[in-house]
């Protein structure tokens, strides 16, 4: 029928209209959630605030303080400004952040957020990050609330599992630990997901320029490198692995010029046996304590089975084992990076409770892309809620 595209095109606007008003209602509620949690522990807001979450997680409470993880990013790139090492840590106080951590990403990161906030004190510098991580935040949101839009029942009862799925996403413990320490997962993971997204919809440039950027953050990104074969095809592939080797070539003149730091880096990235600490939520830690409760001795250091021998045959074992079923399988790419991310987090020394924000947002993207809810057995949208909630 000649009247089929303009009715097509009507059905495309509502679907957009209806996408767009979920993700402006459910974000400005996030955004005030935020204002009234946050502003209890941070000076450019207004302090004693009673509804504080602070005292009620591990990162918040026994940490350096609120955006100490961004703090670590931002002196990181001022030091690179001014010719010094990136890598070397004097302990606060220091004069351009109140606190931080040892840096640990690639100097093109420093790079990049220096030359973004150089004009920007600390304080402020962390606001705007927040502000713009909530904006890429809706954006993700708006792409999944669109896909179920667009089958026309957003307004229905089968757009209610998808809605829990996503305030889910927005309002988790997880989220707010990122938002609060000022971190880089989500951030990375949203990057990998809109490389889906462009990857599947023809923009190959832009998914894989997405794609190498989330490498350049977080290095385990590349167990998801051959799903973007998956999800645009050879070109893709060829595509990432370009912006990745030059993103991985910036860093070939900050580490000719101060050779030391290569080595600095490589110990904080490749080789450790991890913070075996109270507030690891790592698999890998659970087998440390049990391992020293039969042992009755430090594994890391005495015992001559060694912690980080062990955690890197785990490691190579699991991850290896999950790619060859999730490749051999062809899993929905979604689904796939779902379970690599699983099988990374079981294998990992360093879990912390904000990085389930990563798994969170494949999940939650896996459930809107992939997954048809009406079709799905009760016994596996039980098991998917419940998953999603612990």
């Amino acid at each position: 029928s000649p009247l089929q595209p303009s009715f097509k095109g009507v059905l495309c606007t509502q679907a957009t209209r209806l996408a767009l008003l979920f993700t402006v209602g459910i974000m400005t509620a996030h955004a005030l959630f935020l204002f009234f949690t946050l502003s209890t522990d941070f000076t450019l807001f207004s302090t004693h605030n009673p509804l504080g979450m602070r005292p009620w997680f591990n990162n918040s409470l026994y940490t350096f303080g609120q955006g100490a993880d961004f703090f670590s990013i931002y002196h990181a790139g001022s030091n690179l400004t001014q010719a010094q090492s990136i890598y070397s840590y004097i302990p606060p106080p220091v004069t351009d952040v109140p606190y931080h951590y040892p840096y640990r990403y690639l100097p093109f990161a420093a790079l990049l957020f220096q030359y973004s906030f150089c004009l920007l004190s600390a304080p402020v510098a962390y606001f705007v990050w927040l502000v713009f991580l909530e904006i890429f935040m809706a954006c993700f949101l708006y792409a999944c609330l669109k896909q179920i839009a667009q089958k026309h029942y957003l307004m229905s009862r089968p757009a209610l599992p998808y809605l829990l799925f996503g305030v889910l996403l927005i309002f988790s413990s997880p989220i707010w630990l990122e938002f609060y320490m000022g971190q880089f997962t989500l951030f990375t993971l949203l990057l990998v997901a809109f490389s889906y997204i462009f990857s599947k919809n023809g923009h190959i440039y832009l998914g894989a320029l997405f794609f190498a950027f989330a490498i350049s953050f977080k290095h385990y990104i590349i167990i998801l490198l051959p799903l973007i074969y998956t999800a645009g095809g050879i070109r893709s592939l060829i595509y990432t692995l370009l912006f990745t080797a030059l993103f991985t070539a910036l860093n070939i003149p900050y580490f000719g010029a101060h050779p030391q730091d290569l080595a600095t880096f490589s110990s904080y990235n490749i080789g450790q046996s991890g913070s075996m600490i109270v507030g690891n939520y790592g698999l890998t830690y659970g087998i440390d304590l049990l391992l020293k409760t039969f042992s009755q001795s430090d594994l890391g250091q005495t015992n001559p089975f060694n912690l980080s021998i062990w955690k890197t045959l785990w490691q190579i074992t699991l991850i290896s084992c999950t790619s060859v079923v999730v490749l051999y399988k062809k899993y929905p790419v979604w689904q796939a990076s779902t379970l690599l991310l699983c099988a990374f987090f079981a294998c990992y020394s360093d879990i912390w409770e904000h990085h389930y924000s990563a798994l969170l947002a494949m999940s939650v993207g896996m459930v809107f892309f992939e997954i048809n809810w009406q079709q799905q057995a009760k016994t596996h949208q039980i098991l998917l809620l419940s998953a999603l909630v612990l």
